[in-house]
């Protein structure tokens, strides 16, 4: 609603690339300097950070000013699901591509940064969140965040891991590495053949006692 409504028309770019985050909210995103931490991330990187749709950082306090100009960005990172009807909209009213994914340790934040100046340099979209094959690890989460923690994995490791996603999730985002499964019947199938689970500790309760369970 607020980038079909509150958005300004005419608005000029920023000098510097910029990008707003979307998606990021309380619901996938905890206050504790998580979404201050992804805005440092890509300022490091020169990226400047021009809104944070809808949680503040120390770098963006005019929070509702900046999201009714977010047209002055060049791309729309999207961090979580709940931003990509958002950057839907800002694409087909504003032109700004939008890159999908989290930043989530060094080597997959420096993809998204390569990301965002792709996108930034030809006008298409970027969907970071790769899919892997079968896995001995379970991730359990929202779908973007997950993936990005999935990718980060491999990155670091060269093994991915099965992503549950136990919420409602944009069908452009599953696949046979990241399924839909919203419930404990849905889910145990795929945590008896799992190893590593890394979830919410309410998931401890379903998982095998020979699981290694890594509190998300």
């Amino acid at each position: 609603a607020l980038a079909e409504r509150v958005c300004l028309d005419g608005v000029e770019k920023t000098k510097q690339l910029s990008v707003n985050i979307l998606g990021a909210t309380p619901l996938d995103f905890s206050i504790n300097g998580t979404v201050r931490a992804m805005a440092d991330a890509l300022e490091e990187q020169g990226i400047e950070v021009y809104a944070v749709w809808a949680m503040h950082t120390a770098k963006v306090e005019d929070l509702y000013e900046r999201i009714q100009t977010a047209g002055a960005a060049h791309v729309n990172l999207v961090v979580s699901a709940s931003g990509l009807k958002a950057a839907k909209i800002l694409w087909k009213r504003f032109g700004i591509p939008y890159v999908i994914g989290t930043p989530c340790g060094k080597k997959f934040t420096q993809k998204i940064t390569d990301g965002i100046r792709q996108a930034a340099a030809t006008g298409e979209h970027q969907n970071l969140c790769k899919y892997f094959p079968e896995s001995d690890k379970v991730i359990i989460g929202e779908s973007i965040t997950a993936l990005s923690l999935a990718n980060a994995l491999y990155e670091e490791t060269g093994v991915g891991a099965k992503v549950l996603c136990a919420v409602d999730a944009e069908e452009e985002l599953l696949s046979d590495g990241c399924v839909s499964a919203r419930d404990e019947a849905e889910i145990i199938p795929y945590l008896e053949k799992a190893k590593i689970v890394i979830a919410d500790p309410m998931y401890r309760p379903i998982c095998s006692e020979h699981v290694q369970f890594v509190e998300l």
